[in-house]
């Protein structure tokens, strides 16, 4: 095996270990989950054109999530 053949190997399997963890943490109970009427966490995304949106620019405003 050469060098590149190796790190091609060691990423192929770092790349699998990743997407485990992933399929684990989204595969487990909803106990994070806000239910129907609970307030949502705050959080930052960005919208359409990469501008930060925050929820709490929303508070006292209907919002559908």
């Amino acid at each position: 095996m050469n060098a590149f053949h190796i790190a091609d190997v060691v990423t192929v399997f770092v790349v699998f270990v990743m997407g485990l963890f992933a399929v684990r943490s989204f595969s487990g109970s909803d106990a994070g989950m806000p239910q129907e009427g609970e307030m949502a966490p705050t959080f930052t995304l960005p919208n359409e054109n990469g501008v930060p949106v925050s929820l709490e620019s929303y508070r006292g405003q209907w919002v559908v999530l």
